[in-house]
């Protein structure tokens, strides 16, 4: 994300044509990060969806051998996380609306799925090899994926939160004006042929 705004591939600080307030263009800028954080979680999304199909056809390999595991939890995984990506949907117009209520909803959320992203990287080790976290970090490749995949989910979660702040502390500033903003065409405007 940062080498696609360096490289000025996808613009964050829009040109304004009829405002030249620099605060202006700073909160909007805040405001407009908002949307790669939200295609991000999205993405995640697809991961897991990724990981959750593996664990299911390597379920079904083990238990052609015989060796049935108690491994439940997966089978929650895909759905308990597509229900965090609709709340991801209310950060987005909970900013552009100036709702504080549905920013606590996302705050809770974000609160709500790192303690599950925690819980279920733990949660894995234990029914897997019935042994603490260290040693799974050393042997169990579908472990490394796990993490791997939770450090990813929890940067965006921190991300999420941490810009979400920042526009809950813009409210107030009728910035909804100039996000919602859109001045009248030329080729439409009185007077002009």
């Amino acid at each position: 994300m940062y080498l696609l705004w360096r490289w000025k591939i996808w613009p964050m600080i829009n040109e304004f044509e009829y405002s030249k307030d620099n605060e202006i263009k700073r909160l909007h800028a805040i405001y407009q990060l908002q949307y790669p954080i939200l295609h991000g979680k999205f993405t995640m999304m697809g991961q897991w969806l990724c990981i959750y199909l593996t664990f299911v056809i390597y379920d079904l390999k083990v238990i052609r051998e015989g060796q049935v595991t108690t491994r439940a939890f997966y089978y929650f995984l895909v759905p308990l996380n597509s229900l965090f990506c609709l709340y991801a949907l209310f950060m987005v117009r909970g900013v552009k609306k100036e709702s504080t209520s549905l920013l606590c909803i996302t705050y809770f959320g974000n609160i709500l799925q790192t303690g599950f992203l925690v819980y279920f990287t733990t949660e894995y080790c234990y029914a897997e090899t019935d042994s603490p976290p260290k040693i799974c970090i050393k042997e169990d490749f579908f472990f490394h994926t796990l993490i791997y995949t939770c450090i990813m989910s929890g940067i965006f979660l921190i991300l999420s939160t941490w810009n979400t702040l920042r526009c809950h502390r813009n409210f107030g500033r009728n910035l909804g004006f100039y996000i919602n903003y859109e001045p009248c065409p030329k080729e439409f405007q009185y007077g002009k042929l």
